[in-house]
């Protein structure tokens, strides 16, 4: 029996200390992958916050203009009212960098397209001045009708700018036909 526990004790410590390796392997190789699934991590953090904002961004340019396309005319109040929806809507991100250009497209019986009216909201963009020609996308386009145009920008600074640095310029747009008429009115 004496001889069966050395014989034991003799090949016991063969496994023991292959498993010892296997998990010093295990530690170095722990060592090399943690840092790179933290880095990936962090992208995946930076990339999906800006495509949330950009996501916001143009639901904001939906709901201002169908907001827009449901009135027969509108002034700069309600327009200062309405972008006040779009701040909410970009929520809980800052607000600050956000600016949107809303604007009544026309198009009269000879099929130019032209600039009605635009309303600018927050800094870095500028309105559109009326009568200046505008490029509508394909099939909007219709004679003597008119499209409400919701154009949102941010300016989107990454939090830990790993990937993403510096300033980015997110944009939204939207495009809507006026519903109780052919054209939404500017009253100041």
């Amino acid at each position: 029996m004496v001889r069966r526990l050395q014989r034991l004790s003799v090949r016991d410590p063969t496994p023991l200390a292959a498993t010892r390796c296997e998990q010093g392997a295990i530690l170095i190789e722990a060592a090399f992958v943690f840092p790179l699934l933290i880095i990936m991590f962090i992208g995946l953090i930076e990339f999906g916050e800006a495509f949330a904002v950009d996501r916001k961004l143009t639901s904001a340019a939906s709901t201002v203009s169908d907001l827009v396309a449901q009135l027969s005319q509108v002034s700069a109040a309600d327009l200062d009212d309405i972008a006040r929806v779009a701040d909410e809507i970009i929520k809980p991100y800052v607000t600050a960098p956000m600016s949107m250009v809303v604007s009544s497209v026309e198009t009269d019986g000879n099929g130019a397209v032209t600039v009605g009216w635009s309303y600018v909201h927050g800094t870095g963009a500028n309105a559109h001045r009326p009568g200046d020609s505008f490029l509508l996308p394909s099939g909007l386009a219709e004679r003597n009708s008119s499209v409400i145009v919701t154009e949102t920008y941010y300016q989107f600074t990454p939090g830990v700018a790993l990937f993403l640095s510096g300033t980015i310029t997110l944009s939204g747009e939207s495009f809507f036909r006026p519903r109780l008429s052919s054209v939404v009115a500017f009253k100041n």
